[in-house]
């Protein structure tokens, strides 16, 4: 199966296979090569399992680098997820059945473990907006809904310049 590479400022390199495609990373950081990646987010038709040698909370199972989730759905179809070596290489992997109920879920979770590989490395990604005056910038961060746009907004009728918003 073919897949879609990305190589995010040679920090980070993950690869998607073709069916899923991210609409969330940048097409700019899109590569043909990617070499060696970080992060393979897989889709799969079956995930299979070994829940006897892992530790059981709810609907997850882990232990040594390894989380699976399994609900099932509607009596018939069963979500499966798997988050496979999270200190080296990392595969995630994921039924369609998964997908299609809980997409957003999906890119969630997605978002995280590339935040993962990005502190695994040094780095952190900030959800922010920024602003610059007189040749300095400003970063203003927090969790959404904490009021950085309407501070941005408010910024740029005083005379700031907009740089980002998120």
């Amino acid at each position: 199966m073919s897949s879609v590479a990305y190589n995010l400022h040679d920090i980070v390199r993950v690869s998607f296979t073709r069916d899923f495609s991210p609409k969330f990373i940048p097409e700019h950081f899109r590569t043909k090569k990617v070499g060696r990646t970080d992060l393979v987010v897989d889709e799969r038709p079956d995930i299979k399992f070994d829940k006897a040698r892992h530790q059981h909370m709810e609907h997850f199972y882990g232990g040594d680098g390894e989380l699976y989730f399994e609900r099932p759905r509607y009596g018939v179809l069963t979500q499966k997820m798997l988050i496979d070596d999270l200190f080296g290489r990392s595969t995630f992997s994921f039924t369609r059945s998964t997908r299609l109920a809980k997409i957003g879920d999906i890119v969630s979770l997605i978002g995280l473990l590339l935040e993962v590989k990005l502190l695994q490395r040094g780095y952190t990604l900030v959800h922010g907006a920024g602003v610059s005056k007189g040749g300095k910038g400003y970063l203003i961060s927090g969790w959404g809904g904490t009021g950085k746009t309407s501070a941005l907004i408010a910024l740029s009728r005083q005379g700031f310049k907009l740089l980002g918003d998120e």
